[in-house]
């Protein structure tokens, strides 16, 4: 179980004023962009045992506050700063940071001191950068792993019950500042929630976005905010409250006074929507952009998903993200994936409008998953592998989102459900009552299998047409193809067994002494393995 590091105030205190005298050689509060940085934000949790809660902290800041020149690029062996790893000298993917910039802390909500790292403020991992829209996206890091990289923070409650954990400062992006015009909420705090449901069993929905979505100006706006909830239960979405959203600016979703329309957002489905038509635009040679937060809440919980949208020209053909020919869809599924088992896909973008170019990015990548060639990336079409093998720490739900946009203004996203199950380890007997489990491998008969229950493992939850041992399948008889298997107690302890009776094929095992695996899935989608000794006969 992880420690929980904490500051004291007056250390908190000590680098505030350090930083903003310009310790690690720039400001916390004032560099070539002021206090402009925020740009995104998503906090989401998991139980791991007893009153311990693991939060993970998205966030997208202003990528050009995170420099070699400034040192907020960071070697977490020596908490020293170090060359940024981009050519341009900025943070790049794999850089971690320290937040600087608004000296962000995480408050667990329970009058325990706030979170941040040994330098102050939080730091943060960095997992994707957008160098033309000047944005990097990191998860935070747990200072108690330091100087191993563990982007779940760790927070032990005293007792069970609900907490509001959040983070809370300054500040948003400027009214008009290095090409951005940010027209309803200038210069205001940045304020993050979540509830947590400490030793409830409950798990918080999960979700993620681009930081900045592309609206058409002049025109009805929609887009589906993707959100999950590992419990199954039935989400709902709202927009955030004034005081959700910043506790000492006041915080206006995009409309009145700014916008003729007000946007909405359905309550059951998560369709957000606006009617740009008359909205107030920035500068010619300004990027014109509204800051909106989103609640989602599962009845117990809730996340708030903080984003910005970008006022842009209509593009009639708009980029599309697909699998590859003759492959399913990815966009909007989830995909699940066992621990220490490797999950791969192609995404590829491309726009109808074959002079236009490309982009194609992704948020919220795991930690130790990746994607080749990096992104972001440009062309028409353009592709990328996705690749993670997820870790045992890693058990749970996750959101990716791939986005696309185009020289055309055009934008689209594609969101995926990574779920990381743990594989039950079964118990199985080849050949039961047999010892040694001895068997001629010659493509002519059957090798029996039984799937042995227990107290803690009923055998009927599992899928007999998902069974394979050694890659084998069952066989299968009659014109209804009727699998060969069926529940007994095989080793009369009192629990039911499931047996089967596998295909043999030739040459599948070696002639001698080995071991055979059995794979298989739950009619859940949990996956089982198991493994027995064999010895194979000429």
């Amino acid at each position: 179980m992880k420690k929980l590091y904490y500051f004291v105030s007056t250390i908190i205190l000590i680098f505030a004023a350090w930083a903003m005298l310009g310790g690690g050689g720039d400001t916390a509060y004032a560099d070539d962009d002021g206090h402009t940085h925020f740009r995104y934000g998503l906090y989401s949790w998991s139980s791991v045992g007893g009153n311990t809660i693991e939060f993970e902290l998205q966030n997208a800041w202003r990528r050009t506050a995170y420099s070699t020149g400034n040192g907020r690029c960071i070697d977490l062996a020596t908490l020293g700063s170090i060359a940024c790893s981009e050519p341009d000298g900025f943070a790049g993917v794999g850089d971690v940071v320290v937040e600087f910039q608004g000296f962000t802390l995480f408050d667990p909500g329970d009058g325990s001191p706030s979170v941040g790292s040994p330098l102050g403020p939080l730091m943060y991992l960095v997992t994707s950068i957008d160098p033309a829209n000047n944005w990097l996206f990191g998860l935070a890091l747990d200072p108690s792993s330091f100087p191993a990289v563990d982007a779940t923070i760790s927070h032990t409650y005293a007792a069970v019950g609900d907490y509001l954990a959040f983070t809370d400062s300054c500040c948003r992006i400027s009214p008009l500042v290095a090409g951005n015009a940010h027209i309803n909420n200038p210069d205001g705090g940045y304020r993050v929630e979540t509830i947590v449901n400490v030793g409830s069993g409950n798990r918080p929905p999960v979700s993620a976005t681009a930081p900045i979505v592309n609206c058409p100006i002049n025109a009805v706006c929609s887009f589906l905010i993707q959100a999950a909830d590992p419990d199954g239960e039935n989400l709902s979405f709202r927009l955030s409250t004034s005081a959700e959203a910043s506790s000492f600016s006041g915080f206006n979703q995009p409309g009145p006074p700014n916008a003729p329309n007000s946007a909405t957002i359905d309550p059951n489905t998560g369709l957000y929507t606006w009617d740009t038509t008359g909205a107030t635009l920035g500068p010619i040679g300004f990027n014109t952009l509204y800051s909106t937060q989103v609640t989602i809440e599962d009845g117990s919980s809730k996340v708030a998903l903080d984003f910005l949208i970008q006022l842009v020209e209509e593009d009639p053909n708009p980029p599309i993200i697909q699998p590859p020919p003759n492959q399913p869809p990815i966009c909007e599924t989830t995909q699940v994936v066992s621990v220490d088992n490797n999950l791969a896909f192609d995404v590829i973008a491309s726009d109808p409008d074959v002079d236009d170019t490309v982009t194609l990015n992704v948020v919220n990548l795991p930690v130790s998953a990746s994607m080749t060639p990096g992104l972001p990336l440009a062309g028409n079409p353009v592709a990328s592998l996705f690749s993670w093998t997820p870790a045992i720490d890693q058990v749970g739900f996750h959101v990716v989102v791939f986005f696309a946009s185009s020289t055309g203004g055009g934008f689209t996203q594609c969101s995926v459900t990574l779920e990381v199950i743990e594989e039950i380890q079964v118990e199985i007997d080849i050949k039961p009552g047999s010892d040694p489990n001895c068997f001629n491998n010659n493509g002519s008969g059957v090798i029996p299998v039984a799937v042995l229950g227990s107290a803690e493992f009923d055998v009927s939850e599992i899928d007999p047409s998902s069974v394979k041992l050694a890659g084998l399948d069952l066989r299968a008889v009659g014109k209804s193809n009727k699998l060969l298997a069926h529940i007994e107690d095989v080793n009369n302890d009192g629990f039911d067994d499931l047996v089967v009776q596998i295909e043999d094929q030739n040459g599948t095992f070696m002639s001698g002494n080995s071991t055979a695996e059995l794979t298989g899935t739950l009619f859940s989608g949990t996956p089982i393995k198991g493994t027995d000794e064999i010895c194979v006969v000429p």
